[in-house]
């Protein structure tokens, strides 16, 4: 359990070996549909790895750090398990999904060092509840 300072996202619940070290770099959560009124954030810790996750009141989600990496992008869906309305955003640019009046439910982001994106995998599914 991770606590953080607003009162409407009372901890984050992840299964599986995940480590905040391990984390690659930070998402985070807004109310509003501009990424403006922020809500909460939490680290993806693998590259590649699907997320489950629910922020309660949230319409939209950017990536706030990358970490020292060369980019980083990720995609959202609205439902869980990449299901439903899909959104794509990219560090520096095209950096807000606005899932306005749904939330983003799932998310799987890469990053890397050179310019080269590899591969998008799923090795895993974890839950997040925000």
């Amino acid at each position: 359990m991770v606590a953080f300072p607003n009162t409407k996202l009372a901890a984050l619940s992840v299964l599986g070996l995940i480590s905040s070290a391990s984390a690659g770099i930070q998402l985070n959560a807004y109310t509003d549909g501009g990424c403006s009124n922020y809500a909460g954030q939490f680290n993806q810790p693998s590259n590649g790895v699907l997320t489950n996750w629910a922020v309660s009141g949230s319409n939209s989600a950017n990536i706030a750090n990358c970490d020292g990496y060369t980019w980083c992008d990720c995609y959202w869906w609205t439902g869980p398990n990449a299901s439903g309305n899909m959104g794509y955003t990219a560090y520096g640019s095209n950096n807000c999904a606005s899932a306005w009046g749904s939330g983003w439910r799932s998310v799987s982001c890469t990053y890397g060092y050179n310019g080269r994106r590899g591969k998008r995998v799923t090795a895993g599914t974890y839950e997040a509840n925000l």
